[in-house]
């Protein structure tokens, strides 16, 4: 007998163990990992797991599972350079673990699940979903690349020929993040204009994601910025820094004190963060623009009026206006996309649309870095959106 359903709370010990067979089997003994340990903020029974797995049974043995985690999007906004701050809440589901049990592979068991957890982000009023993982096999399901960040890499060699050979400030210092610097950190992940709102009693579980450790940075007794470091101790990971930080030289000269020589730094910058993309810019050996993650909109015109908003933040938009028919996999939306005085305004509109739009479509146009059908002004100048998530956000 055939099961498709969520798990039950005495169930998902052996729905781990599959999962772990089914991923990590082939991993060394120096690099095994296991689900609990590489995402504590999804697996640990305190966050009833079992509630967001969508799972095939055969005769009452978990042979599938396919994780569907919702969280809010926050974007504390302006929608224009000189307008009042706004607040828009979009939900986000999040899709993990998507895996079938060796023995059990090519009997449609992945699709069971995956279709289970996508019926169930539609009907748990999700306007986004996210994921990572193969682009083909998930643009079945509606996901595509898409959203923006900037990649800039340092050595220390870099450091030394921008600032002059110098050593780390007594003042400043890199310590991991301990149980009463919370409330700071909390603080600082949440000014950002656009962030995930989280329990501060899960935080650090939360930034613990994918075996990571994290650590902050201080000056003297002010928190100055927090990033972690990887497993295994050689990569400095997701380093955000407090807005009022105006150089890069004592957090990196911070971050290099903890790495093995010859190490380089990557750091992912949100378009939104100006003053750190001015900061990089004269420093980096190399900065490039990369889609930042996979996603599926469910809303488009939701989804669109707090990306555009997020997007006016980052630079002045072009006035104008848009209409689009789109032909969603969550229904279709005819809509009317207008800047007006730096002011977005995305609403249904009636009558005949300028442009009609597959799903596909409108995620390349909104969403990709590069869509060739983008041939007005103010499409080539509004988009690609700004969708960013830190990667101990993803699942």
């Amino acid at each position: 007998m055939i099961e498709v359903r969520t798990a039950q709370p005495e169930e998902f010990a052996s729905i781990l163990d599959m999962l772990n067979v089914t991923f990590f089997s082939d991993d060394t003994p120096e690099e095994k990992r296991d689900f609990l340990r590489l995402l504590p903020k999804l697996y640990k029974k305190e966050y009833a797991p079992w509630q967001s797995n969508y799972c095939v049974f055969e005769d009452g043995q978990p042979v599938a599972a396919v994780g569907m985690y919702v969280s809010e999007l926050c974007f504390n906004t302006r929608g224009g350079f000189t307008s009042t701050p706004t607040q828009h809440r979009l939900k986000l589901g999040g899709i993990g673990n998507v895996g079938v049990a060796p023995n059990y592979r090519g009997k449609g068991y992945m699709k069971l699940a995956m279709n289970a957890a996508m019926q169930a982000m539609r009907e748990q009023g999700c306007h986004l979903g996210e994921l990572s993982g193969d682009r083909h096999r998930y643009r079945h399901y509606g996901f595509e690349h898409g959203g923006v960040h900037v990649k800039a890499e340092f050595s220390i060699i870099n450091v030394n020929h921008s600032y002059g050979k110098g050593e780390l400030a007594a003042n400043w210092v890199a310590k991991p993040i301990q149980p009463e610097d919370i409330a700071q950190v909390q603080a600082l992940i949440e000014a950002e204009p656009l962030h995930i709102k989280h329990d501060s009693a899960a935080l650090h579980d939360i930034l613990s994601s994918w075996r990571e450790q994290p650590w902050a940075i201080w000056y003297g007794d002010k928190l100055a910025g927090r990033f972690n470091l990887s497993w295994d101790n050689k990569q400095v990971l997701q380093l955000q820094l407090a807005p009022w930080v105006d150089s890069l030289e004592q957090p990196l000269r911070a971050l290099f004190a903890l790495l093995p020589d010859e190490a380089n730094i990557t750091v992912n910058i949100p378009l939104w963060r100006n003053d750190l993309l001015a900061l990089a810019k004269p420093v980096a050996e190399n900065r490039g623009v990369f889609h930042s993650g996979q996603y599926y909109v469910l809303n488009w015109e939701k989804t669109l009026q707090a990306l555009l908003n997020l997007q006016a933040q980052c630079k002045p938009l072009l006035d104008g206006e848009l209409t689009v028919k789109i032909a969603g996999y969550a229904g279709d939306e005819t809509l009317r996309i207008a800047v007006q005085n730096g002011l977005v305004s995305v609403t249904a509109h009636i009558g005949e649309p300028e442009k009609i739009m597959s799903h596909f479509d409108a995620t390349s146009y909104f969403l990709h870095l590069v869509c060739p059908e983008r041939t007005c002004a103010v499409a080539q100048q509004w988009f690609p959106l700004p969708m960013y998530l830190w990667s101990f956000d993803t699942v």
